[in-house]
């Protein structure tokens, strides 16, 4: 357990007090400005500290390396952005109940997330159908009324399988396509010499299961689709969730209740981060660092011209601390992702960087590479809010007082280190602040304050300004990108 910052002397990390460590880290970041620095974050942090991080990466550090430890996969959610509009869950996860169908695919939902999984086994345990694609048997197979278990690698063709078979038997909602789509006909063109024989004998999934699942998902009355990545090769990760995309809006499955789309995310809080601007490419909601005119509203509220070209993101800014493009970095949490191989020999590019910063509860395999390591508090010991994966801001407050030991939560640490560089537009002195700056500058954001959360603990996220209350139920009145 950190008690106390420790900065490494003569190879060794030796206890110091807080003004020795934030000193030296301010010192040393001073020569790391640019492209040179990157920032990642825990999925455990709360909005406000999400926020603060990426803020201070592109107003201190003038670069937009800036992400969170758990995105290994950003294919998982960037699609629907593309598509959709927003990168997140249409509906709420109790709206499963009230499915007709749930098409659930690669996720290992009742393991991983659990709470997704109660309204899931409730609706199929009544007259719900259950489709479960996915080339391991997990809980939910023994629920199912089809399991299509592809070969591993195959799953893209199935996906184009299934599409295909639906439009065969007729179950495509022309109508609300022509409505709300743009482009509708471009999947039947793209789907036309798609060679089922093919599909069945490569993904060496039957015929007549793909044309039941197809079926089952098409003739619903509001059918939802669930899923994750866990086991999908990375070349198509992004196709398939575009395949997916296709599966819903070829059905007419949007803005209803019952129906829609819902991405199982790695991290506790990755909703909240990808809304406040955590990420290599996107400002707090959702705005383009390229996009000229909508980077405006930041520089004027900032006071600083920002960086207009995309960071590396997680998995690049661990290749580029290997290739010497990344020689600083600040970690905020541990993250099994370090270790488990799915950023490769994560530590051995850690080792190359010239400054090694980590902020953490415990001592781990990452810091014992850095050069300064700060202690950090537990989520029960903080002050903020969490946005879940249905689109619910919810507010945190400490459970525990912090005793017998000089941790601080990263806020603290980050508002510090900009005072300490010269920064201005970091003297918040406590989260809702914070969130009232949030809520100031994302339209996503606006209206929510902590006053407002203590009164209304179901508050969501509405999509944009003309919405005049949030809403659960995602694009329910709104033209679509079209089909991929």
């Amino acid at each position: 357990w950190l008690r106390r910052p420790l900065i490494r002397r003569d190879g060794e990390l030796e206890e110091a007090t807080w003004e020795e460590a934030l000193d030296l880290i301010s010192t040393r970041l001073a020569g790391y400005t640019g492209g040179n620095f990157a920032m990642l974050t825990s999925p455990q942090s709360t909005n406000e500290e999400h926020y603060l991080a990426q803020k201070f990466a592109r107003v201190v550090m003038n670069t937009n390396n800036v992400d969170q430890t758990s995105n290994v996969q950003p294919e998982l959610v960037s699609a629907l952005e593309n598509a959709l509009g927003y990168a997140a869950a249409t509906n709420s996860i109790w709206d499963l109940e009230q499915s007709g169908c749930i098409l659930v695919f690669n996720s290992n939902v009742t393991e991983e997330h659990n709470v997704v999984g109660v309204p899931i086994k409730k609706a199929a345990k009544r007259d719900t159908d259950l489709v479960v694609i996915d080339p391991r048997e997990v809980e939910l197979t023994r629920y199912a009324d089809v399991w299509l278990r592809p070969v591993p690698g195959t799953e893209l063709l199935l996906l184009g399988g299934v599409l295909r078979s639906l439009i065969d038997q007729g179950l495509e909602k022309l109508e609300w396509m022509e409505e709300n789509c743009e482009s509708p006909s471009t999947l039947q063109y793209a789907l036309h010499n798609l060679d089922m024989d093919q599909v069945v004998q490569v993904t060496q999934v039957s015929l007549d299961d793909i044309a039941k699942a197809a079926r089952l998902y098409g003739q619903a009355e509001s059918s939802s689709v669930v899923y994750a990545l866990d086991n999908v090769a990375s070349d198509i990760r992004r196709d398939c969730v575009r395949a997916l995309i296709d599966l819903v809006l070829v059905t007419g499955n949007l803005g209803k209740p019952g129906s829609g789309i819902y991405p199982m995310r790695q991290g506790a809080n990755e909703q909240g981060a990808w809304d406040v601007g955590c990420l290599p490419g996107r400002l707090p909601g959702y705005v383009s660092v390229r996009d000229e005119d909508a980077r405006k509203p930041f520089e004027e509220a900032w006071g600083i011209s920002l960086p207009s070209n995309p960071g590396l993101g997680l998995a690049g800014t661990i290749q580029g601390a290997t290739d010497g493009r990344i020689n600083a970095m600040m970690v905020i949490g541990d993250s099994a992702n370090f270790t488990n191989g799915r950023l490769g020999d994560a530590l051995a590019s850690l080792k190359t960087l010239d400054l090694l910063v980590v902020q953490d509860t415990f001592l781990s395999q990452v810091t014992e590479l850095a050069d300064v390591v700060l202690p950090r508090v537990t989520f029960a010991e903080k002050e903020g809010t969490f946005t879940n994966l249905e689109r619910r801001v919810q507010r945190l407050t400490p459970s525990m007082q912090v005793k017998n030991n000089d941790s601080r939560p990263e806020s603290w640490v980050i508002c510090e280190l900009a005072r300490r560089m010269g920064a201005s537009g970091f003297d918040h002195h406590s989260p809702d602040q914070v969130m009232a700056e949030i809520a100031g500058l994302s339209p996503i954001y606006a209206g929510i304050s902590y006053q407002r959360l203590e009164e209304e603990s179901r508050l969501v996220l509405r999509t944009n300004l003309e919405s005049p209350q949030p809403t659960q139920v995602l694009h329910a009145s709104r033209e679509y990108r079209g089909i991929q």
